[in-house]
């Protein structure tokens, strides 16, 4: 049975067959490149003339949401940084922010569909990058077109255009993998809305954050995430679940009955995703990051001067214990001054019995 990567391999001879064909019979390269299990393009690479006319068929046989965009050199992780702050404005726009370094992109294509791409290759030699500008997509879905004249390339597997290979895991369908850094997918979570983002962290900490509510869901340990190929319509946790919130629980702004939010989009600081919305009016910036004191995830907040109350509200009988930087919890409940809501942090500590090994991670916060 082969592996991913040596999918991979045949992928990329074929498109270097299909160049050279085309440049011997003066006909537009054409390309076809789909989605494979892991938010990965099945084609990682491939290579054109400068000038050359190029027809991409972009097929998107997964069961996510995926666009291509086609950048200019060294462009991947500022357009993939840009798609995160269009907010509200990202559907129209096709999750494609407005850049002058775009060479050609899709639409945001649904399962099942697809597009074709038809363009001329730039004159200048280089590594153009390709990538899934669609939130959280593109840190891990890119690719590379080569605009050279040669056909040498590096070998695929040292390539440090191109995403490593997938670990291959039993069973069959693989999970994400996280190491050193954390990973954030958008992906149809279970028990949870549709807007939701799944964040992976080192250690074995993962958690779901729900941007149509703009609050934390629920935290697990033990692994990232399944996605099965063409099997289920929701990600499958890796784990077990040790916290699960309510609807009144987390940050509350002014009047405690009344919780208008509205989601702004996220960034990434050291690879953890920062999410920025209001809550009644008030801006903030949630970042969650792996709790350096030990098992546990901590959620550090960032919050635009206000006079009205803030509290941070939890269940003490969610079975989890929780701290915070400043003040202290009564009953469960958290009263920040004005001076203290600007930025403080609140962590949750896996219960002992469910304890997995978690190495400090950059950034952390106790």
């Amino acid at each position: 049975m082969r592996t991913r990567f040596a999918f991979a391999v045949t992928a990329a001879l074929l498109a270097a067959v299909g160049v050279s064909s085309a440049r011997a019979a003066g006909k537009p390269v054409e390309i076809k490149i789909g989605v494979e299990v892991g938010l990965r393009y099945d084609t990682l690479r491939f290579r054109v003339d400068p000038g050359a006319a190029v027809k991409v068929t972009f097929s998107n046989n997964d069961q996510m949401m995926h666009n291509m965009v086609i950048a200019q050199p060294g462009a991947r992780l500022e357009l993939v940084n840009a798609s995160l702050l269009l907010g509200d404005d990202g559907p129209a726009m096709n999750y494609v922010p407005k850049s002058d370094k775009i060479i050609v992109h899709t639409n945001v294509l649904s399962p099942g569909d697809e597009q074709t791409l038809e363009f001329t290759a730039p004159k200048t030699e280089g590594v153009y990058p390709y990538v899934c500008t669609y939130p959280g997509h593109g840190f891990v879905m890119f690719g590379a077109m080569y605009v050279q004249k040669s056909d040498k390339l590096p070998p695929l597997d040292k390539d440090p255009n191109v995403p490593p290979p997938l670990p291959e895991t039993p069973g069959g369908s693989p999970f994400l993998q996280v190491a050193n850094a954390a990973k954030v997918v958008r992906d149809f979570m279970p028990n949870t809305g549709p807007a939701s983002i799944a964040i992976g962290m080192p250690g074995g900490q993962s958690a779901c954050w729900d941007a149509g509510v703009c609050r934390l869901r629920y935290v697990w340990s033990g692994g990232f995430i399944d996605i099965p190929y063409h099997k289920k319509d929701e990600a499958v946790l890796v784990g077990n679940v040790y916290y699960t919130t309510t609807p009144e629980e987390g940050l509350q702004i002014g009047d405690s009955a009344k919780r208008d939010v509205k989601f702004l989009g996220y960034t990434l600081v050291d690879s953890f995703p920062q999410f920025h919305y209001r809550v009644n009016g008030v801006e903030v910036s949630e970042l969650i990051l792996v709790r350096a004191g030990g098992p546990g995830i901590t959620r550090r907040f960032e919050i635009a001067e206000t006079d009205q109350p803030v509290r941070f509200v939890t269940n003490p009988k969610a079975g989890v214990t929780f701290t915070s930087t400043v003040g202290e919890f009564t009953d469960g409940v958290l009263t920040l001054t004005p001076k203290q809501a600007k930025s403080f942090a609140v962590s949750i500590v896996e219960p002992e019995h469910k304890v997995t090994p978690a190495a400090p991670a950059k950034g952390g916060a106790k």
